[in-house]
């Protein structure tokens, strides 16, 4: 292949001398020819640096030794294009370890996270209602696994029993009928539905619920953003609304839309994108709740993911092509568009 190469080259500079114009060039000599060569290597112009040795070996005539020398340059030329191919396979194999280490960095941090929250959750479940905080108990056994951690909670469940009485387990009938229990990302509020699919707010630390959702009827989903900030509903005639947790106000910027049938925020809870029954695709501001129409033209949007800092937005259509989108300026940007 090697030799295959240095033969189309030599050709190729035979048939570019002789196409030049017939006014007679500035000779060069072998020595400068060489020079050109060893600065185009240097600078890293490895085809470059090749088809000027191979010119030189034109100006080298018939002379053995001038030729020896230009092969010698050739394979160093070679030999380097071979490093820079090994070096960037090592690379490669760094950068895959380093990602391997990465991704069981991250599940250590994230089951450190669940063992914490359990145990935060269960150190609070005694100061709500013994049935609320039983409840509690049940939700969070299963985010731990460490045994150490889960007989700490199982000494809290018991710890409600000891100190409960029937008085206080009085209120056992409002709670039995509960079917789902969600708490927020930072375990300060969660959301309890029942079987008339009635939705209730409650603060953890207090267990008190703000009534806001209380005109709400048939809420069928309820998930909080990632900063713990906001709550959006969807009711079983799939409308959807967003509320702040801490003022129990619910911008109105969905009242519009018809049959929503997913919404999502990012993960910095600054955008929603929403997706209706035709696959056409929304990205909202939740603050202001402007509505902004990059995506007007993009029909049957199948998916649309956000990128973890929120900067940026991949969207699938049903041809499984894919675009990638700057969620600030709404510009798309085409490197995807042949793969």
């Amino acid at each position: 292949m090697r030799i295959a190469l240095i033969t189309l080259s030599i050709l190729l500079n035979i048939v570019a001398l002789a196409q030049k114009p017939s006014k007679k060039p500035k000779r060069i000599s072998f020595e400068q020819k060489i020079q050109v060569a060893d600065k185009l290597f240097k600078e890293g112009k490895t085809i470059e640096s090749i088809q000027s040795y191979n010119i030189a070996r034109i100006l080298a005539g018939t002379d053995n030794a001038k030729h020896t020398v230009v092969d010698k340059r050739i394979e160093a030329v070679f030999k380097a294009i071979e490093k820079q191919k090994e070096e960037a396979l090592q690379n490669e194999q760094k950068a895959k370890l380093a990602e391997t280490k990465a991704k069981k960095s991250e599940q250590k941090a994230q089951k450190a996270t669940n063992n914490a929250k359990a145990l935060f959750v269960a150190s609070e479940a005694g100061k709500v209602n013994p049935i609320q905080g039983l409840r509690l108990i049940e939700k969070v056994m299963p985010w731990t696994n460490d045994t150490n951690r889960i007989n700490t909670i199982k000494e809290a469940k018991e710890e409600i029993f000891r100190h409960s009485n029937n008085h206080q387990f009085q209120e056992k009938r409002r709670y039995t009928k509960t079917t789902d229990v969600t708490f927020s990302q930072d375990s300060q509020w969660l959301i309890t539905k029942d079987v008339n699919k009635n939705s209730k707010v409650w603060s953890v630390q207090t267990g008190k619920h703000p009534d806001f959702l209380k005109d709400e009827k048939n809420i069928d989903d309820a998930n909080f953003s990632e900063d713990s900030q906001w709550l959006i509903t969807r009711d079983v005639n799939f409308n959807y609304k967003v509320w702040s947790v801490q003022t129990g106000k619910c911008p109105d910027f969905f009242k519009d839309e018809k049959i929503i049938i997913d919404a999502n925020f990012t993960p910095n809870s600054q955008w929603l994108i929403t997706r209706d029954v035709n696959f056409n695709s929304k990205v909202w501001s939740v603050q202001t709740g402007k509505y902004y129409d990059f995506l007007k033209d993009e029909k049957i949007i199948r998916y649309a993911n956000f990128s973890p800092n929120s900067q940026w937005l991949i969207t699938t259509d049903d041809n499984f092509n894919s675009k990638v989108w700057s969620v600030q300026t709404g510009k798309y940007y085409d490197f995807l568009k042949d793969e």
